[in-house]
């Protein structure tokens, strides 16, 4: 949990005040909001993939059906 102190009234109300105030400005602060959280989620996105590097498992690549098809007639048969 995010907030274990805070009481959920709270949040709540912090969230609709949000909400009322991108309301009231407009499609002018959604955007303005996306202009400058995309490139921090795009940025956190590419140092997470870059640091999990060394802990990536080639092997988990391989495809799903890899070692029998014989089962898999089966179970993708029509009925």
């Amino acid at each position: 949990m995010l907030l274990p102190c805070t009481p959920t009234v709270i949040v709540g109300c912090v969230m609709m005040a949000l909400v009322a105030w991108g309301a009231f400005k407009r499609i002018e602060v959604l955007c303005r909001c996306a202009l400058i959280l995309f490139p921090l989620l795009a940025i956190s996105m590419a140092l997470i993939a870059i640091l999990l590097i060394p802990d990536m498992e080639p092997t988990n690549i391989f495809p799903i059906f890899e070692s029998d098809w014989t089962n898999s007639k089966s179970i993708l048969a029509a009925p």
